[in-house]
Protein backbone atom coordinates (compact mmCIF):
# COMPACT_ATOMS: atom_id res chain seq x y z
CA UNK A 1 0.00 0.00 0.00
CA UNK A 2 2.83 2.10 0.82
CA UNK A 3 4.36 1.34 -2.67
CA UNK A 4 1.43 2.82 -4.19
CA UNK A 5 1.29 5.88 -2.30
CA UNK A 6 4.75 6.85 -2.87
CA UNK A 7 4.16 6.06 -7.00
CA UNK A 8 0.75 8.36 -6.89
CA UNK A 9 2.62 11.36 -4.78
CA UNK A 10 5.73 10.97 -7.28
CA UNK A 11 3.17 11.12 -10.30
CA UNK A 12 0.68 13.90 -8.98
CA UNK A 13 4.64 15.49 -7.90
CA UNK A 14 5.28 15.37 -11.76
CA UNK A 15 2.50 16.45 -12.91
CA UNK A 16 2.23 19.18 -11.13
CA UNK A 17 5.64 20.94 -11.97
CA UNK A 18 4.85 20.10 -15.78
CA UNK A 19 0.92 22.41 -15.09
CA UNK A 20 3.20 25.11 -13.68
CA UNK A 21 6.42 24.91 -16.35
CA UNK A 22 4.55 24.47 -19.64
CA UNK A 23 3.21 27.89 -19.65
CA UNK A 24 6.41 29.49 -19.76
CA UNK A 25 7.78 26.87 -22.54
CA UNK A 26 7.26 28.23 -26.48
CA UNK A 27 5.51 24.59 -26.13
CA UNK A 28 2.16 26.21 -25.65
CA UNK A 29 2.57 28.73 -28.93
CA UNK A 30 0.94 27.73 -32.49
CA UNK A 31 3.35 26.15 -35.11
CA UNK A 32 4.41 29.29 -36.78
CA UNK A 33 4.16 29.85 -40.59
CA UNK A 34 6.09 28.34 -43.01
CA UNK A 35 7.68 30.66 -46.19
CA UNK A 36 8.53 29.40 -49.45
CA UNK A 37 11.00 31.57 -51.69
CA UNK A 38 12.13 30.40 -55.30
CA UNK A 39 13.80 32.12 -58.04
CA UNK A 40 14.32 30.83 -61.66
CA UNK A 41 12.77 27.46 -60.23
CA UNK A 42 15.87 27.88 -57.14
CA UNK A 43 14.71 27.43 -53.34
CA UNK A 44 15.74 30.03 -51.52
CA UNK A 45 17.03 29.59 -48.11
CA UNK A 46 15.05 31.83 -45.60
CA UNK A 47 15.88 32.64 -42.41
CA UNK A 48 13.04 32.76 -39.40
CA UNK A 49 13.32 36.07 -37.50
CA UNK A 50 11.04 36.88 -34.40
CA UNK A 51 7.64 34.97 -34.01
CA UNK A 52 5.11 36.72 -31.81
CA UNK A 53 1.49 34.42 -31.13
CA UNK A 54 -0.92 34.30 -28.34
CA UNK A 55 0.39 31.30 -25.68
CA UNK A 56 -1.43 29.52 -23.10
CA UNK A 57 -0.51 32.58 -20.64
CA UNK A 58 -1.34 35.18 -23.11
CA UNK A 59 0.99 36.57 -26.13
CA UNK A 60 4.33 35.73 -26.43
CA UNK A 61 7.48 36.30 -28.74
CA UNK A 62 9.93 34.23 -29.92
CA UNK A 63 13.75 34.18 -31.98
CA UNK A 64 16.11 31.47 -32.85
CA UNK A 65 19.03 34.32 -33.20
CA UNK A 66 19.41 37.76 -32.68
CA UNK A 67 20.93 39.33 -35.10
CA UNK A 68 22.95 43.18 -35.45
CA UNK A 69 20.79 44.33 -38.46
CA UNK A 70 18.18 42.52 -40.67
CA UNK A 71 20.97 42.79 -43.20
CA UNK A 72 22.78 40.25 -41.05
CA UNK A 73 20.00 38.02 -40.84
CA UNK A 74 19.47 38.20 -44.36
CA UNK A 75 22.71 37.58 -44.71
CA UNK A 76 22.41 34.17 -42.56
CA UNK A 77 22.37 31.75 -46.21
CA UNK A 78 24.47 32.09 -49.06
CA UNK A 79 22.52 35.04 -51.04
CA UNK A 80 21.09 33.12 -54.33
CA UNK A 81 22.18 34.38 -58.00
CA UNK A 82 19.43 35.47 -59.97
CA UNK A 83 19.52 37.53 -63.22
CA UNK A 84 18.22 40.96 -63.51
CA UNK A 85 14.90 41.91 -63.47
CA UNK A 86 13.83 37.61 -62.51
CA UNK A 87 10.84 37.24 -60.87
CA UNK A 88 11.30 36.09 -56.88
CA UNK A 89 7.98 34.12 -55.69
CA UNK A 90 6.85 33.36 -52.24
CA UNK A 91 4.45 31.54 -50.53
CA UNK A 92 3.21 31.31 -46.89
CA UNK A 93 1.93 28.04 -45.58
CA UNK A 94 -1.12 29.79 -44.29
CA UNK A 95 -3.24 32.67 -45.73
CA UNK A 96 -2.15 35.73 -44.13
CA UNK A 97 -4.16 38.34 -42.93
CA UNK A 98 -4.88 40.77 -45.67
CA UNK A 99 -3.12 43.81 -45.92
CA UNK A 100 -0.62 42.08 -43.43
CA UNK A 101 2.57 41.26 -45.73
CA UNK A 102 5.33 43.49 -45.70
CA UNK A 103 8.30 43.67 -47.76
CA UNK A 104 11.06 45.84 -47.81
CA UNK A 105 14.09 45.49 -49.78
CA UNK A 106 17.84 46.23 -48.17
CA UNK A 107 20.69 47.13 -50.38
CA UNK A 108 24.33 46.59 -49.33
CA UNK A 109 24.96 50.03 -48.37
CA UNK A 110 21.99 49.76 -45.93
CA UNK A 111 19.39 51.65 -48.19
CA UNK A 112 15.97 50.68 -47.46
CA UNK A 113 12.96 50.66 -49.87
CA UNK A 114 9.57 49.23 -49.09
CA UNK A 115 7.72 47.43 -52.19
CA UNK A 116 4.16 48.34 -51.77
CA UNK A 117 1.62 45.82 -53.56
CA UNK A 118 3.40 42.71 -53.27
CA UNK A 119 0.69 40.19 -53.34
CA UNK A 120 3.72 37.06 -54.07
CA UNK A 121 6.13 37.58 -56.36
CA UNK A 122 9.38 39.81 -55.92
CA UNK A 123 10.87 41.51 -58.96
CA UNK A 124 14.98 41.61 -58.57
CA UNK A 125 16.61 45.00 -59.46
CA UNK A 126 18.21 45.31 -62.69
CA UNK A 127 21.26 46.88 -60.77
CA UNK A 128 24.05 44.44 -60.07
CA UNK A 129 24.69 43.82 -56.19
CA UNK A 130 23.43 41.96 -53.47
CA UNK A 131 19.73 42.92 -51.32
CA UNK A 132 18.26 41.48 -48.60
CA UNK A 133 14.79 40.99 -48.00
CA UNK A 134 12.77 40.98 -45.07
CA UNK A 135 8.86 39.66 -45.19
CA UNK A 136 6.91 39.85 -42.64
CA UNK A 137 3.07 39.07 -42.30
CA UNK A 138 0.08 38.44 -39.43
CA UNK A 139 -2.27 36.07 -39.34
CA UNK A 140 -5.76 35.99 -37.14
CA UNK A 141 -4.99 32.51 -35.30
CA UNK A 142 -3.56 33.27 -32.52
CA UNK A 143 -2.68 36.36 -33.24
CA UNK A 144 0.47 35.29 -35.12
CA UNK A 145 2.97 37.50 -35.97
CA UNK A 146 6.19 36.04 -38.12
CA UNK A 147 9.36 37.72 -40.06
CA UNK A 148 11.70 36.11 -42.39
CA UNK A 149 14.65 37.39 -44.42
CA UNK A 150 16.63 36.03 -47.24
CA UNK A 151 19.13 37.29 -49.62
CA UNK A 152 19.70 37.48 -53.53
CA UNK A 153 22.80 38.25 -55.66
CA UNK A 154 21.87 40.27 -58.70
CA UNK A 155 24.82 39.17 -61.81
Amino acid sequence: MKKKTNVFITVFIVLFLLAIIYPFTNLSLPDPPVLDVSAENTKIEITDGRFCAIGFLGSKCVTDDDYDSTFAMGMNHEPVVVSPGSKIEFSFSKVPNDGSVVVKRIEEKGERTRLDDVESVIVAPEKKGVYVYYIAAEWDEKNMFKNYAFSIRVK
